[in-house]
């Protein structure tokens, strides 16, 4: 049977229902995984709604995974208004960064407690259970699925797909360049060469953290929610730059780059302007790797 990933929501921060937004997509952050008929679901943004809907028009899918990869509001906004999870004949594991179970029970039920919204995860009738995420997990197909760290504000987690044939990586909110901010404060301050020399080997060994779990990917899905320009005022926010997801994806020779997350003020028109200059730094380096903007419903074969 077929196994592909399909995007369901690609915008960061904020869904964009408008016409001049919607070539790219206007849900918030979530990922289904079709593997060989399980289903499992990466982020809970507004795109996890519509696909509620067709896992309920599913007559062999009563059972699934849900991985978060943190709870800032765009990545679980959808939740409220997921089907399955207020139907009695489900069964949904629900994994993501924590220190216990109970306290991921705990981070998903907050937002549904009044005065944030009049309906309670008590409500659900579904048999959910919560996983602290820590280890990789293998599906019955033999697909792995590998949490990891990112930089982004709060615990967040990247995941790593493996399947017989292909590797795709998802990371919707990450700040590649972190450590650059604060480092390159430290290299303006520094009293001699080799304190000079250790901050410039800290970042690289930084940067090499960053692209081990990405190494090689077949398919990279990683946060470019940010212009130059726009990320000079916005530094440590927890996003990256676009240009920098190419730089850094080239690095790690990823063959082929979707950048993803793309901030909610840039319409259809700034959204292609961003793809065309990241081919072209692309092509400048005369390097191999496909680039494109990941768009909602976009399918990726494994």
């Amino acid at each position: 049977m077929t196994t592909y990933v399909k995007l369901r929501g690609v915008r960061g921060s904020t869904p964009t229902p408008y016409p001049n937004f919607l070539k790219t997509g206007g849900n918030t952050p979530c990922l289904e995984l079709f593997d060989q008929g399980q289903r499992v679901i990466f982020d809970a943004g507004t795109g996890i709604t519509a696909l509620g809907y067709d896992i309920i028009k599913d007559p062999n899918c009563f059972e699934f995974k849900l991985f978060m990869t943190h709870y800032h509001w765009d990545h679980i906004q959808g939740l409220p208004f997921f089907i399955p999870a207020f139907l009695k004949d489900y069964q949904i594991h629900i994994y993501g960064p924590a220190q216990s179970n109970k306290q991921l029970k705990e981070i998903i039920s907050k937002q549904m407690q009044p005065p944030y919204f009049p309906v309670e995860t008590e409500t659900w009738l579904a048999n959910i259970q919560y996983y602290q995420a820590q280890k990789t997990i293998e599906l019955s197909t033999g697909t792995k699925i590998t949490p990891f760290p990112v930089h982004h504000p709060g615990a967040t987690f990247g995941y790593r797909i493996e399947t017989k044939n292909k590797v795709l990586v998802f990371i919707p909110d990450n700040e590649l360049l972190f450590i650059n901010k604060k480092a390159t404060e430290q290299l303006e301050n520094c009293q001699n060469s080799q304190e000079y020399e250790w901050m410039q080997k800290l970042m690289a060994e930084e940067q090499q953290k960053s692209i081990k779990y990405f190494r090689d990917a077949d398919h990279l899905i990683h946060d470019a929610q940010y212009t130059p320009d726009d990320y000079k005022t916005k530094q440590g926010w927890g996003h990256s730059c676009f240009v920098d997801t190419v730089k850094v994806a080239m690095k790690a020779e990823v063959k082929h780059l979707y950048l993803y997350h793309m901030d909610p003020s840039y319409d259809d028109d700034k959204v292609d302007q961003l793809e065309r200059d990241a081919q072209q730094i692309v092509q400048q380096n005369n390097y191999q790797m496909i680039c494109e903007i990941a768009r909602e419903n976009t399918i990726i074969y494994l």
